[in-house]
């Protein structure tokens, strides 16, 4: 890689404190799939790792750059010597039109006040009028804590239950993200979750939280935003806390369905060829549907970033196991699988795992006690007929493994 050229942009000074977060807004990016752009704050020196990498392979058309705290930012092309083989008369560049700032105190009000993003689900058509009689916003997704919230820190799993079960629940939540995804006006930031399906590299979570391609671009996967101990000091109580050690900054969307509120993405590695067996082996393998679905009352947990925080596990409803309440719960469509285990805003796209082989059986979306799920063989379904089920995401049904 050659370098090419760097550019600054620069806030007006009297219009900012010297201490904010700043996003770039693209209003377009054009750039030989070898060509690479990196961003940094203005004020880093250039031993300082770079905040985002883009790549002309994996960065198009209109979007938001990654937050970046400081003054300004600092873009760097890098030209590859391999020759474009792209039709010379194509327009190559890339235009940032915009750069909005965020003051750091309201960033630090904002995470210390623990607010979550509610997002809207965008179809509503699959309910009755009476299933929506009580709902006071139709346009919220509401995911409930029903009663008192028993779930737990991820780490502390092994110890709540007792038993090598909750060893398992752990082990199993290591394939499941926290997600931070930019949204439309660049600063806004909502929180999801995702979890690793099947074992080519994807990541499937709510079509209500990443809606299109500019929303997967401007997704942020983290693995591992947990405590590292049970009872450890760590702040992973409040929004981004306990930072994942493992990261994807960036991904492709592949197939998305608004009727059953998921959407499927590959993530980018190292903005170049993906080293997916190397983030299985990080994760201890991915996690897969069962072909069968859901069965009635039998047992469930949730690996989940209820809030954006770090990742916590729920299993329990008035201290007895949680367990599939019904198949046909219409709160937010019909026939979803219904349950009483905790969640909240930030689970949206959680996996909902039987205890009895791992499996997922569903995928959380909404709920106000009972929570809903859409169900796992229409995901497998509707993912079939659009030719994009991904490699080893369907359980052999006796099959003993879920992961590579």
């Amino acid at each position: 890689m050659q370098w090419a050229f760097a550019l600054l942009l620069a806030a007006v000074a009297t219009l900012m404190s010297s201490h904010r977060q700043q996003v770039n807004k693209w209003k377009s990016l054009s750039v030989p799939e070898t060509d690479v752009l990196v961003l940094r704050a203005s004020n880093d020196p250039i031993t300082t790792p770079p905040v985002a990498i883009l790549a002309g392979k994996n960065a198009t058309g209109t979007f938001y750059s990654t937050a970046i705290s400081g003054d300004g930012v600092k873009l760097e092309l890098f030209k590859s010597s391999v020759p474009d083989t792209t039709n010379s008369t194509s327009c190559r560049g890339f235009t940032v039109d915009g750069l909005l700032f965020t003051p750091k105190e309201l960033v630090d009000e904002a995470q210390h006040r623990k607010v979550a993003i509610k997002l809207p689900l965008t179809n509503r058509a699959n309910m009755t009028d009476s299933d929506d009689d009580d709902d006071d916003d139709d346009n919220v997704n509401k995911e409930s804590v029903c009663g008192a919230d028993e779930s737990v820190e991820a780490a502390c799993a092994p110890s709540a239950t007792n038993s090598a079960e909750g060893a398992v629940m752990l082990a199993k939540s290591h394939s499941v993200a926290r997600l931070s995804i930019i949204k439309d006006n660049g600063m806004l930031i909502a929180y999801c979750t995702g979890w690793l399906l099947g074992c080519d590299g994807h990541l499937i979570t709510n079509q209500h939280c990443i809606g299109s391609t500019e929303d997967a671009i401007n997704t942020k996967v983290e693995f591992f935003a947990q405590a590292t101990s049970c009872g450890s000091s760590e702040d992973c109580d409040t929004r981004g806390g306990c930072p994942g050690s493992v990261g994807v900054t960036s991904t492709t969307l592949v197939a998305v369905s608004e009727a059953l509120d998921y959407a499927l993405v590959r993530l980018d590695i190292n903005n170049s060829v993906a080293d997916y067996a190397g983030l299985y082996e990080k994760t201890g393998g991915y996690l897969q549907l069962r072909g069968s679905g859901a069965v009635l009352e039998e047992n469930i947990y949730i690996p989940q970033h209820p809030l954006g925080y770090g990742k916590r596990i729920a299993w329990l409803h008035n201290g007895q196991p949680g367990r599939v309440e019904s198949l046909t719960v219409t709160g937010c469509r019909k026939n979803d699988v219904g349950y009483y285990v905790d969640t909240q805003e930030g689970s949206s796209g959680s996996p909902i795992l039987a205890t009895s082989d791992n499996k997922v059986i569903a995928i959380h979306h909404c709920g106000d006690c009972l929570n809903g799920a859409i169900p796992s063989q229409a995901i497998i379904e509707d993912l079939t007929a659009k030719g994009v089920l991904p490699k080893c995401s369907v359980a052999e049904e006796n099959s003993t493994t879920t992961s590579a």
